[in-house]
């Protein structure tokens, strides 16, 4: 057992940092239990098979759906899709078990990978371009809103937010490469995505001033 300094609390799980403040733990030896943090290693471990058995569940259930895609097959490989939608799904759960990571990350990681999912549907039925010209866009300027929001609420820290515009300009470029390869024929709102991206960056670099000259050498060694 060990005891972590700055929370007060003993810690039962085998490890030498606090769940609680990820700072590092004093031991303790012969101390009771009396205001001890609950054992989550457990708890951990059942999650962990949840996965497994969902993760087993799923490999099975797509099987017999591209067995029966395959034997009644009608021009459309939707067994794809479904097989996409469990995989994100999975993730989904896996990234969720990982409380520790930056929310920033999780709202692009779901982005992303709801992208993903919406392009694979597009190029099952034939790829006409929409989840590229239209959802990504539209996807863009839902997080750019976001993100504005979330620098409002959390103002003392708005400067962290500087590489999640950065992601985003860059992924707002992507249907403009695609228009050029010539795979889509419209760029209805990529513009418009890719203006608001922009703008919100450049407003939140120039207002920053030091301070997210500082977050930008921090984050990329500029």
């Amino acid at each position: 057992m060990a005891k972590c300094l700055k929370c007060n609390v003993n810690i039962t799980d085998n490890t030498l940092i606090c769940p609680l403040c990820q700072h590092i733990l004093e031991p303790v030896p012969g101390e009771t239990l009396k205001n001890a943090y609950p054992n989550i290693e457990q708890q951990r471990k059942k999650m962990i098979v949840a996965l497994r058995i969902y993760a087993f569940a799923a490999i099975v259930a797509e099987l017999l759906l591209v067995i029966i895609n395959l034997r009644f097959f009608n021009g459309i490989f939707w067994s794809v899709i479904t097989g996409i939608a469990l995989l994100y799904t999975y993730l989904t759960i896996w990234f969720s078990f990982h409380k520790n990571a930056d929310y920033r990350i999780k709202l692009l990681f779901q982005a992303c990978s709801g992208t993903i999912f919406l392009i694979a549907v597009d190029f099952v039925y034939g790829f006409h371009g929409w989840s590229v010209y239209i959802s990504l866009p539209v996807i863009i300027l839902a997080l750019d809103a976001l993100t504005f929001i979330l620098m409002m609420v959390n103002r003392k820290n708005y400067e962290s937010f500087l590489w999640l515009m950065l992601v985003l300009i860059a992924l707002s470029v992507i249907p403009i490469i695609f228009y050029e390869l010539g795979f889509i024929h419209s760029l209805t709102i990529t513009f418009t995505a890719l203006g608001v991206s922009v703008i919100e960056f450049l407003g939140t670099f120039i207002v920053g001033g030091q301070k997210a000259r500082m977050e930008l050498e921090r984050r990329f060694h500029v």
